[in-house]
C-alpha cells in the first residue's frame, strides 16, 4: 500500500463487498482526531488546492509518495 505514513490505522477491519470479485479485503481505520489533525501538521501542503480537485485528477500528494519511496530506495 502506498502511504505518506503521516497517520497511522488504529485498527484493520475485513470488509466484503457483495460486487467484489476479490472477496474481502482489509480497511485500515483511522480516528477522527488523526486525521483532522492532518493539514495543521502539515501546512507545507496547500489544503485548498486539495480540496478543489476535480473528479479523475490526480492528487498532488501522489508526487510526495513517489518522491519518498525515490528516496527509500536511494538510502
Amino acid at each position: 500500500m502506498r502511504t505518506l505514513g503521516w497517520i497511522t490505522p488504529t485498527e484493520w477491519r475485513e470488509m466484503r463487498y457483495c460486487t467484489s470479485q476479490a472477496g474481502a479485503v482489509d480497511v485500515p481505520m483511522f480516528t477522527t482526531a488523526d486525521v483532522d489533525a492532518v493539514p495543521d501538521s502539515h501546512p507545507e501542503i496547500d489544503w485548498e488546492q486539495l480540496r478543489s480537485l476535480g473528479k479523475g485528477r490526480r492528487s498532488p500528494l501522489a508526487d510526495l509518495v513517489k518522491a519518498k519511496e525515490k528516496a527509500a530506495a536511494a538510502a
